[in-house]
């Protein structure tokens, strides 16, 4: 499991079209511009979940797959474990 930070990778990262949700410690969800959709949510949230159910609603719409999933240590979300996925 990496060890990283979401305010640092949200730093780093300038790809951003545009924020779909953006839930402190919980659920940060963004479209790259090249347009596939990245999430970093807390190890609570589970793609079935309520509170990924927008998330999940736009990803089918656009006919996305995932394609790159991992764990992180991140003591800024719950928990302290973050799950960062991909969807192109």
């Amino acid at each position: 499991m990496a060890n990283t930070n979401l305010a640092a990778v949200l730093d780093a990262a300038e790809e951003f079209d545009h924020v779909i949700v953006d839930s402190p410690t919980m659920l940060f969800v963004g479209v790259q511009r090249d347009r596939p959709v990245w999430t970093y949510a807390s190890v609570l949230v589970k793609p079935s979940g309520t509170l990924f159910r927008p998330v999940a609603a736009e990803i089918t719409r656009r006919g996305l797959r995932l394609v790159e999933e991992r764990e992180v240590v991140d003591a800024g979300v719950m928990f302290g474990r973050a799950v960062e996925r991909r969807f192109a």
